[in-house]
């Protein structure tokens, strides 16, 4: 049997503008509510869920990184931070697509914003988590860009699977 624990946010509308990831930001860090999540969730897996964390066992962490309809003008700088993704798979609308990120060309377009949310929550977890190290991990990078502007689009998710977790 799979056992899924997924986590995701909301923010009051007046908070909204500060705490979600302002236009254009794509670290982890630069988002107040992101980083809350996540502390959340190392803690969740420091005790509540640390029993599905097994050495061997298998585990899908699906990140969904989120944008809104703001458009891109110009390039946003990537200083390669999370490294650089040359044809890299991620899944939008449930296709898997793929997309290119590097330092020289930046970032132009709403999906490659959210894919670098998606990414830095990756890496962010890649780092806090080291029991995940030793587990069968598969990383899934989801990408949704709102029709809509404003930071309440601005957001990622997460969603861990344990596969046959209670064997």
């Amino acid at each position: 049997n799979n056992y899924k624990v997924a986590f995701n946010y909301t923010v009051e509308g007046k908070y909204s503008i500060k705490d979600d990831f302002a236009p254009g930001a794509f670290k982890v860090e630069e988002s107040n509510a992101a980083m809350s999540m996540l502390e959340i969730v190392i803690q969740a897996f420091e005790r509540d869920f640390a029993q599905y964390l097994k050495p061997g066992k298998k585990v899908m962490v699906n990140i969904t990184g989120t944008a809104d309809a703001l458009p891109i003008r110009g390039v946003i700088g990537y200083d390669g931070c999370y490294g650089e993704f040359v044809e890299e798979p991620y899944y939008v609308n449930k296709e898997l697509s793929n997309l290119s990120v590097t330092k020289h060309a930046g970032i132009k377009e709403n999906t490659q914003l959210a894919f670098m949310r998606a990414i830095g929550v990756r890496r962010y977890i890649e780092r806090s988590m080291v029991q995940l190290d030793a587990m069968n991990t598969e990383y899934n990078c989801y990408v949704e860009v709102s029709d809509k502007a404003g930071s309440q689009y601005r957001r990622i998710n997460i969603e861990f699977i344990f596969i046959d977790a209670f064997n």
